[in-house]
């Protein structure tokens, strides 16, 4: 249960990167 909430948060910080690199 707590790698699914991790591998969420990473996905999460993957799209805050791309919108900020945007």
């Amino acid at each position: 249960m707590i790698g699914h909430g991790f591998c969420l948060q990473l996905k999460i910080n993957k799209i805050r990167l791309q919108t900020v690199g945007q």
